[in-house]
């Protein structure tokens, strides 16, 4: 059961998707934050997170990197749904080498999150 997502999107508009996404999962917390360094910061004071949401373009600190950090941080146990409009070949296979359980182009379906939330958590 999902408990706390940490949802790491620069774009308001998206942002209150997720909300409406979420909102099938009552039980479950939204922890939003802008950029990689903002969600590195959210890890560490949240405690247990169940999945993480992950824009790749973003300020301050892309989702590439962030994946690069969180992992080296010792957070590689927590699964990501990468969800961008970047789609180029290079990135989808760098962000799954780097950990990510699946990747998926915007503009996306509820239907869609919600079936890659029941295959990754």
């Amino acid at each position: 059961m999902l408990k706390k997502v940490l949802i790491v999107e620069d774009s308001t508009l998206q942002a209150k998707m997720y909300r409406t996404v979420f909102g099938k999962y009552p039980e479950c917390r939204l922890v939003f934050a802008l950029n990689g360094l903002e969600a590195m910061d959210q890890l560490v004071l949240e405690g247990e997170i169940d999945l993480i949401v992950l824009d790749i373009n973003m300020p301050k600190m892309n989702g590439l990197t962030f994946l690069e950090t969180m992992r080296r941080d010792g957070y590689g146990n927590i699964p990501v749904i990468v969800i961008s409009t970047e789609g180029k070949d290079d990135d989808i296979r760098r962000a799954l080498d780097l950990g990510a359980k699946a990747y998926i182009k915007k503009p996306w379906t509820p239907t869609q999150i919600h079936e890659l939330i029941g295959k990754v958590t």
